[in-house]
């Protein structure tokens, strides 16, 4: 109240009480007409009259005045007798503060209430419209944005907006249909979905509800929620680039143990992270444990890396630098938007170069043509200056022609090969099931307490991600595979003759190697030969070790060659495998070395952390 006491003295001294409210008539809320809000007497005047405001008749001006008190229970459309008493009821002041006579008043009573029917108008993209209002009205000049008439140019595809409301609307009801227990709150199923270009940054499609008309609460930009195991991608990335921990690489092949285990979280009780399935597999390869999103293996993988560096990992990708530092986060403990989960995932898309995502691509004068913004390009000879954050003992990302390069280009490469895995044998296989045939990688995600459903995945053109949950935060008891994985592909299928045919290259620094499947050694006539496969390595990580019988991975002596990012790491002939990780934390440390500090908030409340 302190703050609108504050607005309204503003206001005051800005404005005459006339222009106050000529902004309040043209902004205040009036009704809906399909799903589009009506805003403004002038709005109002064409959706209900069909006409200018300047031409209404006496009764038709009191018929607007009288929505302004509750515009659904005075409407004359749902409501046309409590619309007309309350019509009178205006008309009577208007007679009693002189605005009209006693027969203009006597005649408006008699005037039938004519109301032209609506038309269920669809304004387009609705909620990426009112995300470019907001944006438009920080970059462009206030007198420019209230009295210039401006045209706004997006990178909105209409076909793939479409395509994308079409796929959210049959998975929601599809989702309702399968289980109807999800119909039955008072909160409706919700769902978004956002799809960019991945290379330049434009936001093709934008669908932040399955309703606009009745909710206009954006979840791509609005609502934070838990990523789940959508954020699993970052932990392993932070392994397989040198620049990314100070620990070991890691290769797809290097063993983690998927075996019970629990953690002394200091200040807090100790955590037992769960698989989804409650099952132990023993020993599984890095690729094995992200194509099947298994907890335990991860939360190995982050304590020997660090939760120091996953969390820096996470903020050069544009998570930010408040996500819990605590053991839970390497399975999605914190809170992201869709948006800041899109901006992420079309970096590893980008092959490490992170870039804005671009809603607007220019605001014009329309009467004039001058170009009042358009986004800036990178510049190729600037200093790293973009605010990304740096930290002890890691390298800085390094400004390139196209954007920031945040990670190595091949460790983003290995770590696409292993999501491509994710939709071909492990928990996205769905999406082959349901008929996306060409080239693709992402991730399941499923929050804790399966609250949130997740499915982010990218071709080399295009990327998209999908939420479903529900707004007051009940649990959905579905996973990503089954929720927003089915939505995202109908999406796919349906943009897809639009899309160009094209598979993901290999770049500079990539080697492959036909290898044991089982201990991740090179393949020899020793090996059995079910076990042999071609694995993809960071050259300079690849294994030389041949298999024999009994000689994993753990022993391998690797090559010692180093690539262009090796500069502060261990030798690579002592890098892999990763040592076996601790039954539990001292009391102030976590393996890696790095300290947890008082900020520990991990609460495990009497259950384990177990994302999907």
């Amino acid at each position: 109240k302190l703050k609108e006491a504050l607005a309204a003295v503003c206001l005051e001294t800005a404005f005459t009480k006339d222009q106050i409210l000529e902004l309040y008539m043209n902004e205040v809320f009036l009704g809906q007409e399909g799903n589009v809000a009506i805003h403004g007497f002038g709005e109002a005047s064409k959706a209900f009259f069909g006409k200018d405001a300047k031409d209404l008749s006496i009764a038709e001006s009191a018929t607007l005045a009288a929505l302004n008190k509750a515009p659904t229970n005075y409407s004359p459309r749902l409501n046309p007798e409590n619309s007309q008493q309350r019509r009178n009821l205006v008309l009577a002041k208007m007679q009693e503060l002189g605005k009209i006579n006693d027969e203009q008043r006597r005649s408006a009573e008699k005037e039938p209430l004519l109301v032209r029917p609506a038309e269920r108008a669809r304004r387009i993209a609705p909620y990426f419209v009112d995300y470019v209002r907001t944006q438009v009205s920080q970059i462009v000049d206030n007198s420019h944005w209230e009295d210039t008439p401006l045209r706004i140019i997006t990178g909105l595809d209409m076909e793939y907006q479409q395509c994308a409301e079409a796929a959210l609307s049959k998975g929601m009801k599809n989702l309702e249909t399968k289980f109807p227990r999800l119909a039955k709150g008072s909160k409706p199923l919700q769902g978004a979905i956002i799809a960019v270009n991945p290379v330049r940054g434009d936001i093709l499609a934008w669908v932040g509800g399955r309703d606009y008309g009745m909710n206009q609460f954006d979840r791509i930009s609005q609502s934070k929620r838990q990523p789940g195991s959508t954020f699993k991608p970052f932990v392993y990335l932070t392994a397989l680039d040198k620049n990314l921990n100070n620990y070991r690489v890691a290769r797809a092949t290097t063993i983690l143990m998927d075996e019970p285990v629990e953690y002394e979280i200091p200040g807090s009780a100790s955590w037992q992270p769960k698989n989804f399935d409650g099952k132990f597999r023993g020993p599984v390869t890095v690729r094995e444990a992200l194509t099947h999103s298994l907890n335990v293996p991860t939360v190995e993988l982050a304590q020997k890396v660090g939760i120091d560096a996953v969390q820096h990992t996470a903020a050069l990708f544009g998570f930010g630098e408040n996500l819990p530092k605590v053991p839970s986060l390497a399975l999605g403990a914190g809170e992201v938007s869709p948006l800041g989960l899109s901006r992420a995932y079309a970096t590893i898309a980008n092959g490490g170069i992170l870039l804005d995502l671009v809603p607007i691509r220019s605001v014009i004068e329309a009467d004039t043509k001058a170009v009042l913004f358009a986004p800036e390009t990178p510049d190729q000879n600037a200093v790293l200056s973009s605010g990304l954050p740096s930290a002890k003992g890691f390298r800085n990302p390094e400004q390139t022609p196209s954007g920031t390069r945040v990670a190595s280009e091949a460790a983003v490469y290995v770590l696409t090969t292993m999501l491509r895995s994710v939709i071909e044998e492990g928990t996205a296989r769905g999406v082959r099931t349901l008929g996306f045939k060409a080239p693709a990688a992402g991730k399941t995600g499923t929050s804790n307490d399966t609250r949130d459903a997740w499915f982010s995945g990218f071709t080399p053109h295009l990327l998209a991600i999908v939420w479903v949950g529900f707004d007051d935060n009940k649990e959905l008891k579905l996973t990503g595979g089954q929720a927003a994985a089915p939505i995202w592909t109908d999406f796919m299928k349906c943009v897809s003759p639009f899309e160009p045919s094209l598979d993901f290259i290999p770049p500079p620094g990539v080697v492959t190697k036909e290898v044991d499947k089982t201990t991740g050694l090179i393949f020899t006539g020793a090996c059995n030969p079910t076990d042999r496969i071609t694995e993809v390595f960071v050259e300079g990580t690849e294994p030389v070790t041949p298999c024999t019988h009994g000689v994993s991975d753990y022993s391998d002596e690797s090559s010692t060659a180093e690539t262009e990012f090796g500069s502060n790491m261990i030798p690579d002939s002592v890098r892999n495998p990763l040592p076996s990780a601790p039954t539990s934390l001292p009391p102030s440390k976590d393996p890696s070395g790095f300290s947890l500090g008082p900020d520990s908030e991990f609460q495990p409340r009497g259950r384990p952390y177990s994302s999907e």
